[in-house]
């Protein structure tokens, strides 16, 4: 059995934990991700805010984020506030 780190979900259980409605397997990779208010979402950018820190909870993560004029900056970060490794989705494990 391939040992999962800890704080970290394996992609493979994504699809059906949460409402797929949002790319999170992307979002939630560890990169700097730019948010654009009627481009990658259609409420209003607090709502969204809210919403992702939700998600980012029920699949076990802590994520950052930052309010733009018109939309938002969010980046999946560890226990120790550092931004996470990347992961690859087919292995769920950090890239080199």
């Amino acid at each position: 059995m391939t040992e999962i780190p800890s704080g970290r979900l394996d992609p493979r259980f994504y699809a059906d934990h949460i409402n797929a409605s949002y790319p999170y397997l992307i979002w939630f990779d560890g990169q700097v991700h730019e948010l654009h208010q009627g481009q990658d979402y259609a409420c209003s950018s607090p709502n969204l805010r809210k919403h992702l820190y939700d998600a980012a909870d029920s699949f076990g993560h802590r994520i950052r984020t930052r309010l733009l004029p018109r939309g938002l900056l969010i980046q999946a970060i560890g226990e120790d506030g550092q931004p996470l490794p990347p992961v690859t989705p087919s292995a769920g494990t950090p890239a080199p």
